[in-house]
């Protein structure tokens, strides 16, 4: 009997044991994102689940993990599946990845990538908007430069799907006191392949900061600063108060060229508030430089304009304001001129005296010249003038002249002068020759012997001669001789 017992005993231990190792989970599962600070919206969030055994002590590869998120959309890594929930594998370090970013109505591509480039800017571990609010005016100057066009239409889109109503409401500084954060839940779990029961679960929250609401205040901030349609306003009314008409369409101009100076939507209708408020308080002054009678024509086209500027509506509100203040003036200058013109009539003089006048001015007038006669004698005078001298300069020259022709000689004694020289030189011969017969009487006196040598050899040859016979004498002997010896030759 205890033997039977024992082995009932030991069988409902088995049966105890198996049920407790079916009970008991075979994995664990974690969660977590990988950013320390809670992202930015519009810049990713990577999710990371971790599978491991029971013991929590070896990794689980292979393992099919079902992601699920309460907001956004889901991709997994190699971007082929995308969505709300979807089904990662673990790798060999046991974990599966995905990346959690908002769902959009509006597909971004490059946009995307240039808004989540420009939220770099954004301090990560700023507590709230006012202690970013640096990186926030970095981001507004960014927006608001024309090439940006990617980053525009990417905040545009965002506006849109999550800050909707931030154009209209009224701007608050508890904007800038606070994240306003948008949270999502991702949940991360496991379940068994032959019966789809759930094996292991975690679930982690990423809280992503809205940016949008306080960014609109530094940006609508900035735009007001640097505004300067009250000056054209104020420019446009000092130029063309007494003209009305004038006035409105230079208003309209600078307005349209002010709004053609901003890009994108949201920076559309940022001035398009600022020229609203401009007209507001340029109307508010109540245009005292205006004519009384036009005034109210004025400001009732400058408030016409003013609702049609979100509608583009410009153009139109200036055309109908141009022809209602032309109208008015019209009307108002009629009557002026009319009342004008009774009071004139009332102070005319009657025909006989204004055909007097006339008499009197006709015989007056046969006297003058034309005008535009006048106008050319005038310009004549005027040309002639700026040729002349001043007074003072011309004494001063005139002393300088007289001053000059004292140290000069009369013209008589300078051409007597000029004659007697041109007589003298034409007896001399040029320079030129003259250098040349100088030379060449240096180079023969240069050949001859000095004065006291040449004398000097004249007295050694007079002394010489005077001890010779006269060649004539000498000839005469010589031939007396030479007969003395031929006869001496022929005797017998």
């Amino acid at each position: 009997m205890d033997s039977q017992n024992t082995q009932e005993l030991q069988r409902l231990r088995d049966s105890l044991e198996a049920l407790r190792r079916d009970l008991s989970p075979r994995f664990r599962v974690s969660i977590s994102s990988i950013q320390a600070a809670g992202p930015y919206l519009g810049q990713p969030a990577t999710i990371v689940a971790r599978v491991m055994d029971s013991t929590g002590a070896l990794f689980q590869p292979g393992v099919p993990v079902v992601f699920i998120a309460s907001w956004g959309a889901l991709q997994s890594e190699d971007g082929l599946q995308k969505g709300t929930s979807l089904v990662v594998q673990t790798g060999a370090d046991g974990s599966a990845r995905v990346t959690l970013r908002p769902a959009l109505s509006e597909q971004l591509g490059l946009e995307q990538d240039a808004l989540e480039s420009l939220l770099r800017l954004l301090d990560p571990n700023a507590p709230s908007p006012s202690a970013a609010r640096s990186s926030l005016e970095n981001l507004a100057l960014h927006y608001r430069w024309e090439v940006n066009d990617l980053l525009r239409a990417a905040v545009d889109v965002y506006q849109r799907e999550f800050a909707p109503q931030a154009l209209d409401a009224p701007v608050s500084p508890d904007y800038l006191s606070a994240w306003i954060n948008v949270p999502s839940t991702v949940i991360a779990y496991t379940q068994d392949a032959g019966t789809g029961s759930l094996l292991a679960a975690a679930a982690v929250q990423v809280q992503f900061r809205n940016w949008l609401r306080p960014w609109l205040q530094v940006y609508q901030d900035s735009v007001q600063t640097d505004s300067r349609l009250d000056q054209e306003l104020q420019n446009a009314k000092a130029r063309h108060a007494k003209s009305p008409d004038k006035l409105v369409d230079n208003i309209f101009n600078q307005t349209r060229i002010y709004l053609d100076s901003f890009y994108g939507g949201l920076g559309q209708h940022a001035a398009q508030n600022i020229a609203k408020q401009a007209y507001g308080r340029f109307v508010g002054t109540g245009i005292p430089e205006v004519p009384a009678n036009a005034r109210v024509a004025v400001a009732s086209v400058l408030e016409t304009g003013a609702s049609a500027i979100p509608n583009n509506g410009l153009h139109v509100a200036a055309a109908v304001g141009s022809d209602r203040i032309a109208t008015t003036t019209v009307q108002i200058t009629t009557t002026d001129k009319f009342n004008a013109l009774n009071s004139a009539v009332a102070a005319k003089a009657d025909s006989a005296a204004l055909e007097s006048f006339r008499l009197q001015t006709t015989k007056a007038l046969a006297t003058k010249v034309e005008s535009n006669t006048f106008e050319v004698f005038r310009k004549d005078v005027n040309d002639k003038l700026t040729r002349k001298a001043e007074l003072t300069a011309l004494d001063t020259f005139q002393n300088t002249v007289n001053a000059t022709l004292n140290q000069k000689v009369d013209r008589a004694t300078f051409t007597a002068f000029q004659t007697s020289t041109t007589q003298t030189l034409a007896t001399k011969m040029e320079s030129s020759a003259f250098e040349v017969f100088r030379k060449d009487v240096n180079d023969r006196l240069n050949k001859k012997v000095e004065q006291a040598a040449l004398d000097t050899f004249q007295n050694t040859v007079n002394t010489t001669l005077n001890q010779k016979v006269d060649r004539a004498a000498f000839t005469e002997f010589q031939t007396s001789t030479n007969q003395k010896f031929n006869r001496i030759n022929v005797r017998p």
